[in-house]
């Protein structure tokens, strides 16, 4: 730096410093330094504002083009919704219309059908009988034909409750619709177990396996069914003895042919089983299941048919001898 600089910067500095010992030069240049200087820090915040604008000009341009975008999104979007809106509303119209078409229809079709014959009860089937007529079902369980099958449906319980009532016979009744306008009425009986002789008619009665005796005569019985003689309709003691048959096998409850009260002193409730294969077993009632399965044993043993007395114990005898003690007793009473 020159002499001269230095001299100049040291007499600014002193003017600065002390602005009453400056020249009228000094006054000037003083001046036009400070106009300088202002003039440039207002440039500079022109400057600095026109680059702020430029900024807020472009950050609002990226702005306006970004919600153009999101307009023309949302434009675009709205367009590809609206055939979907418009085809679920259709589809709520449509199924509206069905609702009200559908019930529409339905009331005339029900109307038509009460005022048609296919609302009236035209005939009555009967399944499951065996001892019963099938008329005397129809006719206990008084159901009506020609009137409203779906009002007697409804109340179908009462007349299950007739049949079941008509005969001890039936143990099961259950009414169904068939088709359009018939009934189907499907029966289950107890079957017969065994039959009680009448001693003054010879005619027999069948007891059911309920123990059940019922007030009917039959003249032909069933052959694998055993018959029960001097019961006297002792509807106690024929309970008794029909739960005792009921407890045997199947092939040795059908050996038995009679089934005879003959009560003692001793032994009120003794029987005499006549077997089909000749031989007689002489039996509490109450010990019939549980004694009578040691026959088929005893029975191999034996070389004749007699007797086979279970009262105590299990023995056996032929029949001559049973003969013999019978005279024996009637010569000690002459």
């Amino acid at each position: 730096m020159s002499d001269k600089n230095k001299k100049t910067e040291i007499t600014n500095s002193q003017a600065i410093n002390n602005p009453s010992k400056l020249t009228p030069w000094q006054k000037m240049h003083q001046k036009l330094m400070n106009a300088q200087s202002e003039k440039s820090s207002w440039q500079l915040n022109q400057e600095k504002d026109q680059l702020y604008y430029k900024k807020v000009l472009v950050h609002d341009d990226v702005n306006q083009k970004k919600v153009k975008k999101r307009k023309k999104k949302s434009y675009k979007s709205f367009q590809e919704r609206l055939p979907k809106l418009k085809r679920q509303r259709n589809k709520k119209l449509i199924k509206q219309l069905l609702l009200i078409f559908s019930v529409f229809i339905f009331s005339i079709l029900f109307m038509l059908y009460f005022i048609s014959p296919f609302s009236k009860l035209e005939k009555i089937k009967v399944r499951g009988v065996v001892n019963l007529s099938k008329a005397e079902i129809i006719k206990a369980s008084k159901l009506a034909k020609n009137k409203g099958i779906l009002k007697q449906f409804f109340k179908k319980s009462t007349y299950e409750r007739n049949i079941k009532k008509f005969s001890p016979r039936v143990s099961f009744a259950k009414i169904k619709i068939s088709g359009i306008n018939q009934f189907i009425i499907e029966v289950a009986e107890y079957r017969e177990a065994a039959y009680e002789v009448d001693q003054k008619s010879q005619k027999y009665r069948p007891i059911l396996s309920t123990g059940r005796l019922m007030n009917e005569s039959i003249e032909k019985p069933k052959a694998d069914l055993p018959k029960l003689k001097n019961f006297n309709k002792n509807k106690k003691e024929i309970l008794s003895v029909m739960k005792q048959c009921s407890k045997l096998k199947d092939s040795l409850r059908s050996l038995i042919t009679y089934i005879t009260l003959t009560p003692t002193s001793f032994n009120p409730n003794l029987v005499i089983l006549s077997m089909k294969d000749g031989n007689e077993v002489k039996i509490s009632s109450e010990n019939i299941s549980s004694r009578l399965n040691f026959y088929p044993n005893i029975v191999k043993k034996m070389r004749k048919n007699g007797v086979i007395n279970m009262e105590v114990g299990a023995y056996s005898y032929p029949f001559f001898k049973k003969k013999e003690a019978e005279k024996n007793k009637n010569l000690d009473g002459g």
